[in-house]
């Protein structure tokens, strides 16, 4: 049987996660996954019916992810210490969890030992164009907002390329979402949401007093955005697959959801890899 491994923290901490979660969403991917630090499972219950694998090194964190009824088994451990058999996993789902690893290059040589041959790894993660589309197009406030979310690898694609290839992996698919616009709105609802009156958010007491009929088509309006984005994006959906003894499983060329960009044509404005 097929095993799937997905992983996406919880969505409360870093608000970016849903956009990501809509665009796995548009992907087809195999049921059978395997989450990697799948926190309190709730964005990965909006791609997937039925995970194999929720990895997590929080219990407490599992223990809200076991509500959602979609998890076969939970590993508290973090990747590094993980004891799944090596060649046993079929997908690996990561939804905006890269992107905060201190030590990735180990995570990303777990992920690559515990995938089969012709296994996928697919994950979401902003790009190095996020910074640069902010609220306030200033790199101090970058740099505050980077530390506030944790961001530690904001790669550009051939950087990610590059990691991934070191580890056995590589790139067959590239989908950018979220264009300037969206990451400037994400940026301002979520500074909004730090915003305190005593023990409770302002804008969660402002959602209370929205009508449910509102609320209801405010929720379909959102399911029909589209969040596509020409390259390079301020998000990036990358799919990447385990080589067979070193040799590609699958040969074709990469593919660019948007038809902008050749294999290995990479815009110059964003060669500089942040974050690395």
């Amino acid at each position: 049987m097929s095993t799937h491994l997905s992983c996406h923290p919880e969505v409360n901490c870093h608000p970016e996660r849903s956009e990501g979660s809509i665009t796995l969403t548009q992907r087809s991917l195999h049921l059978d996954t395997y989450t990697f630090r799948c926190g309190d499972g709730l964005v990965t219950s909006q791609v997937l019916a039925c995970v194999e694998i929720g990895l997590d090194p929080d219990k407490h964190v599992l223990e809200r992810a076991a509500r959602q009824g979609i998890y076969q088994h939970f590993e508290s451990v973090t990747a590094e210490e993980m004891q799944l058999p090596d060649a046993s996993i079929e997908t690996v789902v990561s939804n905006s969890v890269l992107e905060h690893l201190p030590r990735l290059d180990e995570n990303l040589q777990v992920i690559a030992r515990i995938l089969r041959p012709g296994g996928k790894l697919v994950f979401t993660s902003p790009t190095e164009a996020f910074s640069s589309w902010l609220l306030l197009p200033s790199k101090r406030y970058a740099a505050w907002r980077n530390r506030q979310l944790c961001h530690l690898n904001l790669w550009s694609l051939e950087y990610w390329r590059h990691h991934l290839e070191q580890v056995g992996l590589e790139i067959e698919e590239v989908r950018p979402y979220l264009q300037h616009k969206h990451v400037f709105l994400w940026d301002l609802f979520e500074l909004l949401q730090q915003i305190w009156i005593g023990h409770k958010r302002l804008v969660g007491l402002l959602w209370r007093l929205i009508p449910p009929a509102i609320m209801d088509r405010l929720a379909q309006w959102a399911s029909w955005q589209n969040l596509s984005s020409p390259y390079p994006g301020g998000g990036r959906l990358i799919i990447a697959h385990k080589r067979c003894n070193h040799v590609s499983c699958h040969p074709e060329p990469i593919r660019f959801a948007q038809g902008k960009l050749r294999e290995g044509s990479v815009s110059e404005e964003y060669t500089t890899y942040a974050n690395h």
